[in-house]
């Protein structure tokens, strides 16, 4: 499958909305809430076919100097088990934006941490002494 980085969402929400409505957790988000979302993220980028259809995405929460979250990977389920999420994975990672950040991470479900680490990630336990911690509106 031929397949086009794209780093500008526009144009591409519907097509992103698509994709999260492939998964049934990210079924609910709106059109305001996507671009929003993706408008205030430091890099977005998307991966687009041949009729120009966004079939994946990603997006990162960065300082650019030191830490880089990687947020919201999706990949179209019409196009999964194409290697469509590794290539996908390589184009964030290799982001030229990127290229100064010490670390990048992302937090995934348990089934997923194989993929990831397949990419190059790491699992990694909290530093000692130290924990994760979550506040939900």
């Amino acid at each position: 499958m031929e397949l086009t980085a794209v780093t500008d969402h526009r144009g591409y929400v519907d097509d992103l909305i698509d994709c999260y409505r492939t998964h049934d957790w990210w079924a609910d988000r709106t059109e305001d809430e996507v671009k929003r979302a993706v408008e205030n993220s430091g890099v977005f980028v998307g991966l687009i076919d041949s009729t120009d259809r966004l079939v994946a995405a990603g997006r990162v929460l960065t300082d650019f100097v030191y830490y880089g979250k990687i947020y919201d990977v999706v990949v179209h389920e019409d196009v999964r088990n194409e290697s469509v999420g590794q290539r996908l994975i390589d184009e964030i990672t290799d982001h030229p934006d990127l290229a100064d950040v010490d670390a990048l991470y992302l937090s995934c479900e348990d089934d997923l941490v194989e993929f990831y680490e397949s990419c190059g990630f790491e699992e990694r336990e909290a530093a000692s002494g130290m924990a994760s911690m979550h506040y939900e509106r």
